[in-house]
């Protein structure tokens, strides 16, 4: 059951459903830490009826945004140092 109220429901009603979909998770996700009704209600008014709903980018992560160039070098250190002493010993 919904804890939203009518003015809420009919709010969702004029949106997409990716941004509906979305306000309903954050109203469960707002009930489930506590908030009472009127304000997980009014939250929700305030998202759909100002469209104020985050509009995501999909993007894609590339190598270079997580330094794979800085891991290799250190790996080519502990290789080197571990050469060096298998021959002192």
């Amino acid at each position: 059951m919904s804890i939203l109220n009518q003015k809420a429901l009919s709010s969702l009603s004029n949106l997409d459903e990716a941004d509906k979909a979305y306000c309903l998770k954050l109203s469960k996700h707002l009930e489930n830490m506590g908030l009472s009704a009127g304000m997980v209600s009014s939250a929700v008014v305030s998202l759909a009826d100002g469209d104020n709903v985050p509009t995501f980018i999909p993007c894609v992560a590339t190598p270079s945004q997580f330094g794979a160039g800085k891991a290799d070098a250190p790996a080519a250190q502990k290789a080197a140092g571990f050469e060096e002493a298998a021959a002192v010993a």
